[in-house]
């Protein structure tokens, strides 16, 4: 795949994320012309005989449907659009840690520049690997279940998790965190959200830079970087553990109040 080819392929996916949420409704979104990129590597090979033996640029038909609603995307979205593409770029392209060796996927993000809460799970499973998603069929759809009574839907995210590989049967280390935590970064100065939520254990604790027992400190903000990160169970864990249904309704209503008044 060509550079170009990704960021075609990551721009056509963070619009569908955006169509999907709002709505379910097909809207324009801006385009850019990524061809230069493919001056900055080495193409891959991608020859098609037919055309001359020059590299094949990705054909997508326009979508033959009602007439698109006008969106007015503002010059920032778009610049920072174009630089999650980048990022996204860099995180398909990284071997900094022993994890690229054995993934099968990376998990750049997925969700509107725009969004009001940047939302970090844990790490990639082998079976979120396979669906292509942050959280699992089961852990999402709970997770989505969240959302609705605090006012908030899937448009009000941009979805990560805390390592871009999956970490399989590997061990984790210090290392794998502080190699992800470059991309997070980038990615969290992009979205600039109101607020960053954590799912689990290893997230918060990687933003704190030590251990935190989340048992006792789900819903009790911390600092990251002068932005707000407000930790919660993580949708695997209450569906397993039911008895902590109530305190995360108590910590949803919680970070509901947090929006309100940001």
């Amino acid at each position: 795949m060509t550079p170009s080819e990704f960021a075609e392929n990551y721009n056509a996916l963070l619009n569908d994320c955006i169509d999907f949420f709002t709505d379910k409704m097909r809207m324009e979104h801006p385009t850019f012309d990524f061809s230069p990129w493919d001056n900055e590597d080495e193409p891959e090979k991608n020859i098609n005989p037919a055309v001359n033996n020059k590299i094949s640029q990705p054909s997508y038909e326009p979508v033959k449907e009602q007439a698109l609603p006008k969106t007015n995307v503002s010059p920032a979205i778009k610049s920072n659009t174009l630089a999650m593409i980048e990022t996204g770029r860099k995180i398909l392209k990284c071997q900094a840690c022993v994890l690229h060796k054995n993934s099968t996927a990376r998990f750049p993000g997925c969700g509107a520049v725009s969004s009001r809460i940047f939302l970090i799970a844990e790490p990639v499973t082998p079976m979120e690997e396979k669906e292509r998603y942050a959280l699992s069929a089961a852990a999402r759809a709970f997770f989505d279940k969240w959302l609705t009574p605090i006012g908030l839907s899937e448009d009000d995210l941009f979805v990560t998790n805390i390592l871009k590989c999956c970490l399989g049967n590997t061990r984790l280390s210090i290392e794998m965190i502080d190699t992800c935590r470059e991309h997070l970064d980038a990615q969290i100065e992009l979205v600039n959200p109101q607020i960053i939520v954590t799912l689990g254990q290893l997230p918060i604790s990687s933003l704190k830079r030590a251990g935190v027992n989340l048992l006792a400190e789900h819903g009790i903000p911390i600092e990251y970087k002068g932005r707000t990160v407000f930790p919660l169970f993580s949708p695997a864990f209450v569906l397993a553990n039911p008895q902590f249904k109530a305190p995360l309704w108590e910590d949803l209503k919680k970070l509901k109040s947090m929006l309100g008044s940001s």
